[in-house]
C-alpha cells in the first residue's frame, strides 16, 4: 500500500506489522494481512484515495498541519477515519479538489460547487461500527479453522473488545459448531461466567430486551448453509433502532451557515434501514425541520462484509435524502455525482 506508506512512513508500518499476532494489533495489520479479492479491492481503493489527497495535505492558513492530523487520526482512530479518506478520494476523483479539515473546529471536508458556492461535509462513523469491526476480526481469526459451513451472526456484541470476552465467545461458538445438527438454527446466549444457553429457532426473530440480563455477554445466531459471518448489532424493540438513528442524525453541531451542508453517515456495519433514516430526518421536530442550513443526509456504505469460511464480499452504495426546506441546495447533477459508485476502482 504505497499511499499509506507515503503518509504514515515505512517505520510505522514495520512497527505495527511486528504486532500482527497480537489481539490488540493495529487494524491496518488486519487489512494488510487479508488475501481475499474483496480485501484486495479495499486496499486498492483506499490506497488510491490516500494517494489522491496527499497533495492537498498542506499547512492551513491558521497553521494546522493537515498531514500530521490525518496521520494521527489513522493511527488512533483508524476505522472511523476510513470513510473520511474514501469520501475525500471520491471528491478528488470528481475533480472537485476537496479541502481536508477546512476549519479548526468544523466539518471534515469542504469543496467548491461547480456552479459556485461552498459545500461542507461532516462524516459520522458510529462507535457501534468500530466495535463491530474489532469483534468480527477477532472471531474470524479464531474460528477460521473450526470447519463446517455455517452462517454466524452476532446479534448482540459484548460491551467492549477485551481478550477474555473474545475467548468466552469463541469457546461457546466452537462447542455449538461441533454439537449442532446440519440443519439446526441455533440462538446462543453467552453468559459472562462462560456458560451458554442454546435455543433452536424455527425462523429468525429479533432479540427482545427482556432476554438481555446483566449476566449476558453476547448473543450469537448460527444457521446452516454457506459459510458467512455477519454482525447484526441491534437488539430487540424497534425503539432501539429509532434511538440509534436519532443519535446519528443529531451529529449536526458543525453545520456552517450560508453554505450547503451534508451529514454523511457511515452505515457500512450499522443496522439502520434507509427508510427509517428518511422518515426520522423529515419528521416534525427532526433535523430537516430544525436545521434549514442542512442540505441533506447521505447514508454511505463502503467496505468488506466478512464471509466465513467462504471469501469476503466488497460492497459499495450511497443513498441521499434532501431537505426540502434547505436554505442552500445543490443541483441534481451534483447529487447524481455524489451517489456514483466505483469512482475509486482501478481501470
Amino acid at each position: 500500500m504505497p499511499g499509506l506508506a507515503n503518509l504514515m512512513g515505512d517505520s510505522w508500518l514495520d512497527a505495527i506489522w511486528a504486532t500482527r499476532w497480537d489481539l490488540g494489533a493495529h487494524p491496518a495489520v488486519f487489512v494488510m494481512h487479508q488475501s481475499d479479492q474483496a480485501w484486495e479491492e479495499w486496499r486498492s481503493q483506499f490506497d488510491r484515495a490516500i494517494g489522491s489527497l496527499l497533495p492537498g495535505l498542506t499547512i492551513s492558513d491558521d497553521g494546522r498541519d493537515r498531514r500530521k492530523i490525518l496521520r494521527a487520526k489513522l493511527e488512533h482512530q483508524f476505522w472511523p477515519t476510513v470513510p473520511e479518506v474514501i469520501w475525500a478520494g471520491r471528491l478528488f476523483a470528481l475533480g472537485w479538489n476537496p479541502e481536508i479539515e477546512p476549519l479548526a473546529r468544523g466539518p471534515d471536508l469542504a469543496f467548491k460547487l461547480p456552479a459556485g458556492g461552498r459545500c461542507f461535509v461532516e462524516i459520522y462513523s458510529p462507535e457501534q461500527r468500530k466495535l463491530a469491526f474489532g469483534i468480527m476480526d477477532d472471531l474470524r481469526r479464531r474460528l477460521e479453522h473450526s470447519g463446517g459451513n455455517a452462517h454466524i451472526s452476532i446479534e448482540m456484541p459484548p460491551p467492549r473488545r477485551e481478550p477474555q470476552y473474545v475467548d468466552t465467545i469463541v469457546k461457546a461458538v466452537s462447542a455449538a459448531l461441533r454439537s449442532r445438527g446440519p440443519h439446526d438454527k441455533i440462538r446462543l446466549t453467552v453468559k459472562t461466567e462462560g456458560k451458554s444457553l442454546h435455543e433452536t429457532l424455527a425462523s429468525y426473530r429479533s432479540v427482545e430486551r427482556a432476554e438481555v440480563g446483566s449476566d449476558v455477554l453476547a448473543i450469537v445466531d448460527i444457521y446452516p448453509g454457506v459459510g458467512a459471518m455477519t454482525f447484526a448489532g441491534h437488539v430487540g424493540h424497534a425503539e432501539d433502532v429509532v434511538k440509534r438513528c436519532r443519535t446519528m442524525l443529531g451529529r449536526l453541531g458543525q453545520l456552517q451557515k450560508d453554505s450547503a451542508n451534508f451529514l454523511v453517515i457511515d452505515a457500512t456495519r450499522e443496522f439502520v434501514p434507509d427508510r427509517l433514516v428518511e422518515e426520522e430526518a423529515a419528521r416534525a421536530g427532526g433535523p430537516f425541520d430544525r436545521h434549514p442550513e442542512l442540505t441533506g443526509i447521505m447514508l454511505s456504505r463502503w467496505g468488506v462484509y466478512p464471509g466465513w469460511p467462504v471469501e469476503d464480499e466488497f460492497c459499495e452504495s450511497y443513498h441521499a435524502f434532501l431537505n426540502p426546506s434547505a436554505r442552500a441546495t445543490v443541483p441534481p447533477d451534483v447529487m447524481c455525482s455524489l451517489t456514483r459508485r466505483d469512482m475509486l476502482r482501478g481501470s
